[in-house]
């Protein structure tokens, strides 16, 4: 690597799928796409719905993603998972 390389960092918020900095309908989409319930584990492609780290996509998953929307236009929060 030369001494000018550049290593760019995508971190994203909680829920913001797409890393597109917004949380809104494609995000929903894609979580929506994959609910599923309790216990019932998250289909292959699906893990990033899974954001409570328990296996599925639930409800559970669904109120973090209540607690990160902010609008269609206003950047989420990093933090808006904690």
């Amino acid at each position: 690597m030369s001494a000018d390389a550049a290593i760019e960092v995508i971190v994203g918020a909680p829920a913001d799928f797409d890393l597109d900095g917004y949380l809104n309908a494609k995000d929903l989409a894609f979580f929506t796409a994959c609910l599923t319930s309790a216990n019932i584990d998250a289909a292959p492609g699906c893990e990033p719905a899974d954001l409570d780290d328990d296996g599925d996509a639930d409800l559970d998953d669904f109120g973090i993603l209540q607690r990160c929307l902010r609008g269609m236009e206003l950047q989420v929060d990093l933090a808006c998972g904690n």
